[in-house]
Formats: structure tokens, sequence, C-alpha cells
């Protein structure tokens, strides 16, 4: 496995740190009864980035895995465009 640089992993622990206040804010409005769309998908984003940038080598031998098929090269694409789509829809 090659080693990473420093400044990027800086970058990932920055990132996943904000993603975690972001969900932290997403869920906290949740007992008040602001529940709609744009924390739903504000939630979901940040769980797949905490999990991409804070997770990085089980996300790479996830990623890995479902590469070797058919079935799992359409299941990563399809992951792929759903969260693209939550961010254009987010953004």
């Amino acid at each position: 496995m090659k080693k990473e640089n420093k400044a990027f992993k800086i970058f990932r622990v920055i990132i996943t740190l904000i993603a975690i206040v972001f969900l932290l804010l997403f869920v906290s409005c949740a007992p008040w009864g602001i529940v709609n769309i744009g924390n739903l998908v504000g939630g979901l984003l940040c769980v797949w980035l905490i999990f991409v940038f804070g997770t990085r080598n089980k996300y790479k031998s996830l990623k890995e895995k479902l590469k070797k098929n058919i079935f799992g090269k359409i299941v990563l694409y399809g992951i792929n465009f759903c969260f693209t789509a939550l961010l254009e829809f987010f953004f």
C-alpha cells in the first residue's frame, strides 16, 4: 500500500470532523420536529463522507471487492451515481 501524503491525511481528518459536526447538526433538528428532505440528504451525505474519508482502508477494500465481478461494478457505479445526485440536490 502506498504511503499517503501528510497534507492529504490532515485534509481527510478535517473533512471527517466537518462531516461529523454537520451530521450532528442535521440529526439535532429531528427532536423538534424539523424533518425534511434536506436534513435527510445532508445526513446521508455526511455519513458517506465519514465512511469514505474516515475509514479509508475499509472503503478501499470494499471498493476492490465490488470491482471483481459485474454485479459489484453495477452496485458501485449505482452508489456513486446516487450520491452524485444527492450532492446536486443538496447544493
